[in-house]
């Protein structure tokens, strides 16, 4: 691909987190007595934070629970707190392969879903946010990746047209969101996600497997 600029998803994309999202929005409310289907978890998982406080208020709103539900929502929020300032790491070979990218003069980014103190926190904690001139969430447009909008500021903000970025998303539907908004797509595979990874194929110009195999084969 010949591009200017990388878009890239951060959950699942960059940092290996997708075991620790379902611990947390699906293993902390169980606890609780809730119950959290596998469908209401995928729901969640592509929701912006505040929809997914939302869902749980509409789904709970009438119903008896153990505790409040605020109770609840406490307990993920200081687990999501938690994971992002110490437990979750990048995917191997990440930082070298960011480093390739950025030794091409390719500007980045990083357009995520998690709220951005969450997200700024990781990045740094991790080494990836020197990589990065900024971090748009879904908070900053309003909407999660089911709109395009997200990656429109992003390349708003990168000064370039959708043609000229690449969105790296492991989403299958946000892969669909970029690629019908004009964004080249690399599908990054992790194997957190429900869909068979073939299925992201027809909206992507790239795949990535394993960071790992890409220092000498970046696919720009």
């Amino acid at each position: 691909m010949n591009i200017q600029a990388a878009i890239f998803d951060m959950d699942g994309t960059l940092l290996d987190s997708g075991p620790i999202w379902r611990d947390i929005l699906q293993g902390i409310p169980v606890s609780f007595g809730m119950d959290i289907s596998d469908d209401d978890f995928i729901a969640m998982y592509a929701m912006t934070w505040e929809d997914t406080v939302t869902f749980l208020e509409k789904k709970y709103k009438n119903a008896p629970l153990q505790v409040p539900l605020d109770n609840v929502l406490t307990s993920i929020t200081d687990a999501i707190t938690a994971a992002y300032a110490v437990n979750i790491q990048c995917k191997p070979g990440v930082p070298e392969y960011l480093e390739t990218l950025r030794q091409k003069g390719i500007r980045m980014c990083v357009a995520t879903l998690t709220p951005t103190e969450y997200a700024k926190t990781a990045l740094e904690r991790v080494g990836l946010a020197p990589y990065f001139e900024f971090v748009i969430t879904g908070d900053d447009v309003g909407a999660d990746k089911r709109s395009p909008d997200i990656f429109l500021e992003a390349a708003r903000r990168l000064e370039t047209a959708p043609a000229d970025a690449a969105v790296y998303e492991d989403s299958l539907i946000a892969a669909k969101t970029a690629h019908a908004a004009g964004f080249k797509v690399v599908g990054v595979y992790d194997p957190f996600q429900v869909y068979e990874f073939d299925e992201i194929l027809p909206y992507t110009q790239a795949t990535i497997r394993d960071y790992r195999a890409l220092r000498d084969a970046v696919p720009v």
